[in-house]
């Protein structure tokens, strides 16, 4: 089938010798590309990464935080501090060695922050709330999203109508004694 091929020993060398390259040359691209090689990918979006882009002034950096304990997320949009302008991608990931960056150009910085607490709004608000008929402690605002923190041994029907009906609808305090005294104040007589 193949006779009509004459190669010389010379030629034989010459097209095994191209094959065995182009084999390597494959094999080490293959190697090489972060799509397979990257356990850790995240689909990033990433620029070319390299030197030549820099944050500038007009640079928008988005920011999102991953609260954990609450199931939140908050996004923030600021402009570069003075300090990041300039910067490369390699210099601005050694600022942000806990951020995981998504996207990094001379347009647009975004990047995220897993974080081991609640939000701002769970953790700077707390009121009394009714859980299994006895008065509790929510972080948040009253609502769905609020979250217990505490369920306390007073009974609801140990407490004054009113208070009972304050509480249903959720009955900020901004410190323990300032819950204690409002407890306090509305047990029966």
């Amino acid at each position: 089938m193949l006779e009509h091929l004459n190669f010389t020993k010379k030629q034989a060398v010459i097209v095994v010798t191209m094959i065995f390259f182009l084999g390597i040359g494959c094999f080490l691209w293959w190697f090489t590309n972060d799509d397979h090689n990257n356990i850790n990918s995240r689909d990033q979006e990433v620029s070319v990464i390299d030197n030549k882009i820099k944050v500038k002034a007009s640079t928008v950096i988005v920011q999102t935080f991953f609260y954990s304990k609450c199931n939140e997320q908050e996004t923030i949009q600021v402009k570069p501090d003075k300090n990041l302008i300039g910067m490369d991608y390699k210099d601005f990931q050694s600022q942000y060695s806990k951020w995981n960056i998504e996207t990094f150009n001379e347009e647009k910085i975004t990047m995220s922050l897993q974080v081991n607490d609640y939000c701002r709004e769970h953790k700077a608000n707390m009121f009394l709330g009714i859980k299994d008929g006895y008065v509790a402690i929510f972080y948040g605002k009253p609502g769905p999203k609020a979250i217990l923190k505490e369920v306390t041994q007073t009974p609801i029907n140990k407490l004054q109508p009113q208070a009972v009906e304050e509480i249903k609808q959720g009955l900020l305090f901004s410190s323990k004694a300032e819950m204690l005294y409002i407890l306090e104040g509305m047990q029966s007589k």
